[in-house]
């Protein structure tokens, strides 16, 4: 696995993030870490910034359990997006509950419909953010965050968007993404996180 033996079995109790072993883009990223064939047909093109807990989140860093408890909402930045239009914001850990057994796939750690050029959390909340943190030694999970461009408003007040809430796992962002006719996601990111249980 992409990045998977570079923390061994330590059990980290700082806030920490380490950057992946090599540069890549987006689109080379999403595929050498398994996302684009195990989960999103075509992956986006464009770079989702994202910072955790003040932190820069590199694109296909790992984090520390530490980072995720000491959670605050993240921020994204897309640099391509334009005045007038409408987004939405996905953050999803799609190896849930292990990368091994993804019967679950995936969870939703978060959902923000509606979201104005200048403040991508600043539509309306579907499912409220929570941290990245995978069960107790389940492995490494990946976790997606995408953006997609609306095409129209999208009622956060349905019964659909309702049950999100409450029904966090099995949700394809594919199936959503056609449902709101959102195409393809115009950026994203991912990560890894893994718990290991400390002595």
């Amino acid at each position: 696995m992409f990045l998977s033996e570079v923390l061994g079995e330590q059990c980290l109790q700082s806030s920490l993030i380490l950057p992946p072993e090599e540069k890549l883009d987006v689109v080379e990223t999403f595929k050498k870490t398994g996302v684009t064939d195990d989960y999103l047909p075509v992956p986006p093109s464009g770079n989702l910034e994202l910072i955790l807990s003040s932190k820069q989140v590199p694109l296909g860093g790992i984090i520390s359990p530490t980072l995720s408890y000491n959670f605050t909402l993240p921020i994204f930045h897309y640099s391509g997006v334009k005045k007038g239009e409408l987004y939405t914001i996905f953050m999803l850990d799609i190896d849930w509950p292990s990368r091994d057994n993804p019967r679950e796939r995936s969870f939703i750690n978060g959902i923000v419909v509606n979201n104005p050029s200048d403040n991508l959390l600043g539509g309306d909340l579907v499912v409220a953010f929570t941290p990245a943190v995978p069960e107790v030694n389940s492995g490494y999970h990946r976790y997606v965050a995408l953006l997609y461009k609306q095409n129209d408003v999208i009622d956060a007040d349905t019964m659909d968007m309702l049950k999100l809430a409450r029904i966090k796992y099995r949700f394809s962002a594919v199936d959503f993404a056609s449902k709101y006719n959102l195409g393809n996601p115009l950026a994203g990111t991912m990560f890894f996180a893994r718990y290991v249980s400390c002595p």
